[in-house]
């Protein structure tokens, strides 16, 4: 029974995920945000991914990139290896954050 339920909870998010990206890509940027954080805090990595990148490209506020990298190494220290890959490309490209290709390189090996 508890199988059942948390697969209902994961394709229900699956679905909330899925209506954020198309709210991004409808450029309403706001309701992506709110879906997100709501998935983000119930501890949904890939919406926590999602979010950063909407807080990294300034899409609803000024950029956050502290909060962006925040959710990237959180995120990644999770086992999503994906959220490395955008650290370290903040790093590598200094987005927000000085430049430094060791910290970029240490991100990108951790994939």
């Amino acid at each position: 029974m508890a199988n059942k339920i948390n697969e209902e909870r994961r394709l229900e998010e699956v679905e909330q995920c899925s209506d954020a990206m198309q709210a991004c890509n409808d450029g309403q940027y706001e309701v992506a945000r709110d879906i997100w954080e709501k998935l983000a805090n119930k501890g949904n990595l890939v919406a926590s991914v999602d979010l950063a990148r909407l807080h990294m490209r300034s899409l609803v506020n000024e950029p956050n990139f502290d909060f962006a990298a925040k959710l990237f190494e959180e995120a990644g220290e999770q086992g999503l290896p994906e959220a490395f890959v955008e650290l370290g490309g903040m790093y590598e490209d200094g987005i927000g954050i000085e430049s430094n290709n060791q910290s970029s390189s240490c991100k990108f090996q951790r994939c």
